[in-house]
C-alpha cells in the first residue's frame, strides 16, 4: 500500500487557519484565518480539490473556531478575547456574499462566537463563549432565544446542597436532574433538551 500523498497546500503570508469546514457532498472547503492579537480576520472558500482560492470575505473580528457549510451556506462564528467583538456571519457558499451578519458580543464579558456547530430545523445553535447558549433564526440570523448556563449551573449546586444535607433514603430531590457540560463522559459530547 502506497504511503499518502500531499495533494496541494495552502501557505498563508499572515495568519493561521483557526477552523475548516466543509460540505456533506464534499464540494466547499472553508477555512477560518486569524491573525492572533491583530483584529480581523477572513473567511476563506478554498477549492477542495486544487487548493485554489475561490472567495475571501474579511472581517472586522478574529477567526475562533470551525465553520458550518450546510445547503449552500457557510455559518462561521468569529471573535476573540482579545476585544475585536463577537459575530456570527451566513454567506453564500458559492460566492462569499454576507446574507447575515448577528453581533454577539457581551461587551460586559468579552467572548467570542467559538462554536456554530449545530444547525436543526433552521436554527443555528451558538456557544457565545462565556456559557451563554444561542440560538439564532437560520435564515434570518435573528436571536430567537439565549440561555444563560452559569445560572443552570448555580442552580445546579444549590440543588447538591439541598439533596446532601437529606437523610438516607429519601426521596428528596429525586426529581432534579442535572446536565453534564460536554465532554464529561469520556470526552463525548450529546445533545439534551434543557427545560
Amino acid at each position: 500500500m502506497a504511503a499518502p500523498q500531499l495533494s496541494w497546500q495552502y501557505a498563508l503570508a499572515d495568519g493561521a487557519a483557526y477552523g475548516l469546514g466543509i460540505s456533506d457532498d464534499g464540494a466547499t472547503l472553508v477555512a477560518v484565518i486569524g491573525f492572533g492579537f491583530d483584529p480581523g480576520g477572513q473567511i476563506v472558500s478554498l477549492d477542495p480539490a486544487t487548493g485554489a482560492v475561490r472567495w475571501t470575505h474579511d472581517v472586522p473580528e478574529g477567526a475562533s473556531a470551525d465553520p458550518i457549510v450546510v445547503d449552500g451556506v457557510v455559518y462561521a462564528g468569529m471573535g476573540s478575547l482579545v476585544g475585536s467583538g463577537a459575530a456570527v456571519y451566513a454567506l453564500d457558499a458559492e460566492t462569499g456574499e454576507e446574507l447575515w451578519r448577528t453581533d454577539v458580543e457581551n461587551r460586559e464579558a468579552p467572548g467570542n462566537a467559538d462554536r456554530c456547530g449545530h444547525l436543526a430545523n433552521g436554527t443555528l445553535f451558538v456557544n457565545r463563549g462565556d456559557a451563554v447558549l444561542l440560538a439564532l433564526d437560520a435564515a434570518s440570523g435573528a436571536v430567537a432565544w439565549e440561555a444563560d448556563l452559569r445560572s443552570r449551573r448555580a442552580a445546579h449546586r444549590s440543588s447538591k446542597e439541598t439533596r446532601s444535607s437529606c437523610p438516607p433514603g429519601s426521596m428528596a430531590g429525586a426529581s432534579s436532574r442535572s446536565i453534564p457540560p460536554p465532554g464529561r463522559n469520556g470526552g463525548a459530547s450529546r445533545s439534551q433538551t434543557i427545560p
